[in-house]
């Protein structure tokens, strides 16, 4: 490793950064101080087909060519990729600049590019295995749960519940209200239960049409009059409201009631009908 004062013409921003998006906020009051007192800490780069790539200090790099300045002072590190990737994971890993999107990516850059394994990676980290594969599952999460997350906008909690809901429509709808009304966890929860549950409930079963039944196809039932005992059909039922004692009297005189109905009734018989009267002369 050496300090050299580079050409700042020469650096390029790195190929592969754990942070993928750079905190622009506050550049211009770093690059007003870098105009009056220079760069007071190096920057760290390393050689690349003749020109030099930073491995850290991207702000200040930044600052320094809004500022104007021709040259910053640099430390030239030789170690290899896999080595610098390695001090870039440890340098970011606890930063609370980084986001669980961007820790993702590193974690696949390592397995990808150089090899490691879960088990290296929760050994190298502290963590268990399940929580690396917990962060390496992030980057296959829907489009807009990762924007979400990578903007700072959800948290890893509900970014990790929203995505379990499959509908497109309905997971947005539930994002752009997370982040515009605010949601905890446990309403988050709420609301991918309650799709799931809608999701998996039964479908009704199918409409059957109605059998059409014609009326003959089910006569009435029949009952016995209680004054006559004659069976009748009940479609022809007649009824009557009764107090309790009404009721007692009428059946125990019913017998007689009934003896008097039918002498009346066979009187009405006997009777001659009379005769249709015949039509008399018009009128003159």
């Amino acid at each position: 490793m050496r300090l050299e004062e580079i050409s700042i013409d020469l650096i390029d921003e790195p190929e592969y950064d754990v942070r993928d998006t750079i905190m622009r906020e506050g550049l211009e009051e770093l690059a007003n101080s870098i105009k009056q007192v220079g760069v007071l800490k190096p920057i760290r780069v390393f050689e690349r087909d003749g020109r030099y790539e930073i491995e850290d200090g991207h702000r200040r790099y930044l600052a320094s060519k809004m500022a104007g300045i021709p040259t910053i002072p640099c430390l030239v590190i030789d170690s290899p990729a896999k080595e610098r990737d390695l001090k870039k994971l440890h340098a970011n890993l606890f930063s609370e600049d980084l986001t669980p999107i961007e820790l993702s990516r590193t974690l696949h850059h390592l397995i990808d590019d150089y090899g490691y394994t879960q088990q290296e990676l929760a050994q190298l980290m502290g963590k268990s295995q399940g929580r690396i594969s917990q962060i390496l599952s992030l980057t296959r999460l829907p489009e807009d749960i990762v924007e979400a997350m990578e903007d700072r906008k959800i948290s890893e909690h509900i970014g990790r519940a929203l995505g379990q809901i499959t509908d497109d429509s309905k997971r947005q709808y539930y994002l752009r209200y997370a982040i515009d009304g605010g949601a905890t966890i446990d309403t988050v929860r709420g609301w991918v239960a309650r799709e799931k549950a809608a999701e998996t409930a039964p479908e009704p079963p199918p409409e059957v049409p109605p059998v059409e039944v014609k009326p003959e196809e089910y006569p009435a039932p029949k009952g016995r009059c209680s004054c006559c005992r004659k069976d009748f059909q009940l479609d022809h039922l007649m009824i009557m409201k009764f107090c309790g004692e009404c009721y007692t009297d009428l059946r125990n005189i019913m017998p007689e009631l009934y003896k008097a109905m039918k002498m009346e009734r066979q009187g009405r018989e006997e009777q001659p009908k009379p005769e249709p009267e015949q039509e008399g002369e018009p009128w003159p």
